[in-house]
């Protein structure tokens, strides 16, 4: 008996819901045969290959997402909610215009959540390095409330206000830190070069 493999497809079912989801069949043939016989239109179908660690999941303090990227993502997610684009389709938007390999690859496995039928906050609830407790709980609130679009347009404004008052204080702090490290380099030279010329001046009357 073959052994089985793994198969990542997306499709319709018979009522026009798209699903996104894995099986496990002994060929693609045999994948096919079974998303049709249980009425699915197949829009994609592949093997699903064993990945190497990105560099992300290698080197996770050099990769994080930055935060620009979450507000960018946040806005852009709250345009698509207003204007009536399903979740699915904005996700495959987002996925495709993301830059970042950790933020992909964070949005590629939300597709398959939101695929499964999971809440959207469930699919953020997974990747904490990216929306942390506060975000995920109220796209929660939000997903009870039916105000999603105005919560993720909240969650923007709050976090570029965020953003921008950190950015000011390290601003502040550059011209002191600057200032402190000439002076330590001052007194450094003053005491490894000045001073033991003066010593030895000195010493010779």
């Amino acid at each position: 008996m073959p052994a089985l493999q793994k198969f990542a497809y997306r499709a319709y079912s018979a009522d026009g819901v798209r699903t996104v989801r894995t099986l496990q069949a002994a060929s693609l043939d045999d994948a096919k045969r079974v998303l049709w016989n249980e009425g699915f239109r197949i829009v994609d179908i592949r093997p699903r290959r064993l990945r190497l660690p990105s560099l992300h999941q290698l080197f996770p303090s050099f990769m994080r997402v930055r935060k620009s990227q979450v507000i960018l993502l946040t806005r852009q997610l709250a345009t698509f909610v207003k204007v009536g684009v399903p979740m699915l389709e904005a996700f495959a938007v987002l996925h495709e215009q993301a830059t970042s390999g950790e933020l992909r690859a964070a949005l590629r496995d939300m597709m398959m959540d939101l695929g499964q039928g999971r809440p959207l906050s469930a699919a953020m609830n997974q990747h904490p390095r990216i929306f942390n407790r506060l975000y995920v709980d109220m796209v929660r609130a939000a997903e009870v409330s039916g105000e999603l679009d105005e919560v993720l347009s909240q969650i923007a404004s709050y976090m570029t206000r965020e953003d921008s008052a950190v950015r000011r204080i390290r601003s502040a702090l550059i011209y002191p830190v600057i200032v402190l490290s000439l002076s330590v380099l001052v007194v450094s030279v003053l005491v490894a070069v000045v001073l033991p010329a003066f010593v030895q001046l000195f010493g010779e009357f």
